[in-house]
């Protein structure tokens, strides 16, 4: 069953029962459903929203294993996916027992399906990494990364235990090229501290540069689809190709889709230095993990952190016999006999500053969507209409000028 939260004072969880495919609430509060037991804190950050807004008793927050969303997607008001797959037969399903919002707690909304929620008229919205802290908080834990790397901090915890000081020998930020993929809100946070260190950094991104973006470059680049790049503006200084060689490190941030995935692949490797730096801070299947384990083998690259995983969340044990662990088995098997290796448990942007500005943009947004004065017609005014606002799906033809963020 999925697990009712109650971490304040007056929230109200309804009787409920079991009816087959999910839990029924038979009283008035809405149900919001977060789609996996992990990210905990987003849940209980939330709860304390709504409860500061004297709202604790409307709603009743629910989690469920990622395996078991089936069973209890039935009922709700508000899906958070987190990176479950919320797919056009899970929508269908949930909007006939009433689903009207799939709402991110951030931004990635690579596991929805926009078009099968836009023809049940169930809202989708993310939350942008900028206005979130989010994507400074992401910036952050891709330094870190990226520092952990230079000073080889895979050596040190051995050499502690040998007694010994002054080793090993690192390397700074400071006269480094960094190359980010990927130049939105968590780029242009990270640009902005690799430059306070002394490094040079090569942008990259897919749109067009412009002096927002820009100025936190030494290089402006472009990546492309092939077919794209005959139109590409020669105010780009150059494409991704031309500039992998310059670099000493390269950071990915950029949002995952068809053109984006698998684009970090052995070709693009082999351009690079004799000793790249790799820093995934992005999702999995961007970068291509056979070609970062050749790579680390070959002495191509010269380390490898990362943030996020090829499968999230984690497969069961019972699914995962050879103990791939969604990349994680073979990470460590390396990291364990000496490679520069750094994994973390996708905590980029899990901060006290950027969950508790989710968890009220969250609250907000939902009081204003299910107050009584718009409930009966999904009036979207408290959502924004801008791009980069968050609502990405509208929910009826009333929903004027809702712009596509992705």
């Amino acid at each position: 069953m999925a697990v009712a939260l109650a971490f304040g004072r007056g929230l109200r969880v309804g009787r409920q029962r079991c009816c087959g495919t999910g839990i029924r609430f038979t009283s008035t509060s809405r149900r919001i459903l977060f789609c996996s037991e992990d990210f905990p804190a987003g849940p209980r950050l939330l709860e304390d929203a709504l409860s500061r807004k004297g709202l604790a008793d409307m709603w009743t927050i629910s989690t469920c294993h990622h395996t078991k969303v089936d069973n209890h997607l039935e009922g709700c008001d508000v899906c958070v996916p987190l990176m479950a797959i919320i797919d056009q037969d899970r929508i269908e399903r949930a909007s006939a027992s009433g689903l009207k919002v799939i709402y991110q707690y951030g931004a990635g909304l690579d596991g929805v399906d926009f078009d099968a929620a836009r023809s049940c008229g169930v809202v989708v919205a993310n939350i942008p990494a900028g206005g979130s802290g989010n994507g400074a908080s992401t910036a952050e834990h891709a330094l870190f990364l990226l520092l952990g790397l230079l000073r080889k901090y895979h050596k040190s915890q051995d050499i502690l235990l040998s007694r010994t000081l002054g080793l090993p020998l690192g390397e700074t930020l400071m006269g480094k090229t960094i190359g980010i993929l990927g130049f939105g809100s968590i780029g242009t946070e990270l640009a902005k501290r690799l430059q306070a260190c002394g490094a040079r950094v090569v942008g990259i991104r897919r749109g067009e540069w412009n002096s927002g973006n820009s100025a936190f470059t030494d290089v402006k680049a472009n990546f492309r689809p092939k077919q794209q790049k005959k139109n590409l503006k020669k105010e780009s200084d150059f494409e991704l190709e031309d500039v992998m060689g310059t670099m000493d490190a390269l950071v990915v941030a950029c949002p995952l889709n068809p053109e984006t995935r698998s684009l970090v692949n052995e070709d693009l490797l082999a351009l690079g230095k004799e000793g790249l730096l790799l820093v995934n801070v992005a999702r999995g299947g961007i970068v291509c993990l056979d070609s970062v384990t050749k790579g680390l083998k070959s002495g191509l690259l010269g380390g490898f952190g990362t943030d996020v995983f090829w499968q999230e969340p984690f497969p069961l044990p019972e699914e995962d016999p050879d103990k791939h662990q969604g990349g994680v088995g073979p990470l460590l098997s390396l990291q364990n006999i000496g490679y520069n290796i750094l994994l973390t448990p996708h905590v980029g942007g899990v901060t006290r500053l950027s969950y508790g500005h989710m968890a009220k943009t969250m609250a907000d947004r939902l009081e204003a969507f299910f107050s009584p004065a718009s409930v009966s017609d999904n009036d979207m005014s408290g959502w924004g209409w801008e791009e980069g606002d968050g609502c990405v799906v509208s929910a009826t033809k009333r929903d004027r000028g809702l712009c596509h963020t992705q």
